[in-house]
């Protein structure tokens, strides 16, 4: 999981790793000059991962939906990376 937040003129990335069933993860730090800058960074960041989970979300909808009017077998896995 991918979370996007700011602290003062930083933003945050935090990816939650899942390792050993827990909530632990690693943080990145993007350093802005402004507080500004930060908060924009963090929203661009966050809205383009929306955008891209969206996208994904009905490509595989769609495909879906296709398979299932053409009487194909239901795909169980999906190669792709994050």
């Amino acid at each position: 999981m991918l979370q996007f937040y700011r602290e003062d003129n930083k933003v945050k990335v935090h990816i939650q790793h899942g390792i050993w069933g827990t909530n632990q993860g690693f943080v990145l730090d993007i350093n802005q000059t402004y507080d500004y800058q930060a908060e924009l960074l963090t929203q661009a960041l966050q809205e383009n991962l929306n955008r891209h989970l969206i996208a994904l979300k009905k490509k595989y909808y769609e495909q879906g939906w296709k398979d299932a009017k053409g009487k194909k077998k239901k795909d169980i896995y999906f190669w792709g990376g994050w």
